[in-house]
């Protein structure tokens, strides 16, 4: 036997919505057939780093099954450096740029190719080291 089952937003007080928070189902219905696994999803994008959470309910209507459900989510900035201290672009000329971006042009026609490896330093929880 296969059951039809949905995720729904449920609205928090001041009346607004779970879509509206960072949560979205990518799942939002689907059928699962019986005996076998179905794989349900939701996308967190943060808009700050404060904790958020998202209320949704799951629900089979067939069967007469509705259970709520509580997301949380949490982000950290990430701990990222370079392999090496800077750069060596060889002669440049700045061109434009404000404080937080730089637009640089090489002068001459020479051609620069470095690589710049970005080095992971977070620490993996005993929870997280699957």
């Amino acid at each position: 036997m296969s059951y039809e089952f949905f995720w729904e937003p449920l609205r928090l007080e001041g009346g607004l919505s779970a879509e509206a928070g960072p949560f979205r189902s990518l799942t939002r219905r689907g059928v699962c057939q019986s005996g076998k696994r179905y794989e349900m999803a939701f996308e967190y994008t943060p808009e700050s780093d404060a904790i958020q959470e998202g209320f949704w309910q799951f629900r089979i209507p067939d069967q007469g099954i509705t259970v709520p459900f509580l997301l949380v989510g949490h982000v950290k900035e990430p701990r990222v450096a370079m392999d090496r201290p800077g750069v060596n672009f060889g002669k440049v000329r700045k061109v434009d740029g404000d404080n937080h971006s730089l637009v640089v042009r090489l002068s001459g026609c020479q051609s620069v190719r470095q690589s710049l490896y970005l080095c992971n330093l977070q620490r993996r929880s005993a929870s997280n080291s699957k």
